[in-house]
């Protein structure tokens, strides 16, 4: 059957890991998500309207509106001392950004999520890929992080979210004089 999450990242009463790992599990290709970072609870019109449309660009409808972009997973490599993430989608919808979010520290299962601090990196598009430079304030500082295409309808499409822990950093480079600012408000 296909689902779309809309997952606002902040969320007080929807904890963000479980959802995540809902989606993780579910069986079939026409799943979407969307994970919106600094939204509690609720989100931007367009992401209303992105849930509301979604079963029109399914199969089982009888619309012929595209399939939202279906982006694959997060890849993390090593160039130019730094830490590159990129993802790649398809879909024949045209992409108008991108881009990379994380968020530092441990993944908690519970209260950890309303007030947790998401960092946006813009990513470069290239075709069907984006990428960004995703900085590693230390080796010891677990992070999830997710890429979200958006096109140009406004409707965004996320990867699904990648845990990093010190076994995972450790082989990639720490970002020097990073400065991370976690006041949300």
């Amino acid at each position: 059957i296909p689902f779309m999450w809309g997952v606002a990242f902040n969320d007080h009463w929807f904890f963000f890991p479980a959802v995540a790992q809902t989606f993780l599990d579910a069986a079939g290709p026409d799943k979407r998500i969307a994970i919106i970072p600094y939204w509690q609870h609720g989100f931007v019109p367009s992401v209303d309207q992105a849930l509301v449309d979604f079963l029109d660009t399914t199969p089982v409808s009888a619309s012929n509106r595209p399939a939202y972009n279906a982006p694959g997973p997060v890849e993390i490599r090593v160039e130019g001392g730094k830490a590159i993430a990129s993802f790649a989608w398809t879909g024949g919808n045209p992409a108008a950004s991108a881009e990379l979010v994380a968020s530092y520290g441990e993944y908690t299962p519970w209260l950890g999520w309303p007030h947790r601090a998401a960092f946006v990196f813009p990513a470069a598009l290239e075709g069907n890929r984006a990428s960004a430079e995703l900085p590693i304030p230390s080796r010891n500082l677990p992070l999830v992080v997710w890429g979200t295409v958006t096109d140009t309808r406004q409707v965004p499409m996320s990867t699904p979210p990648k845990v990093l822990e010190a076994g995972d950093l450790a082989a990639l480079p720490v970002t020097s004089n990073l400065v991370l600012n976690c006041f949300m408000d």
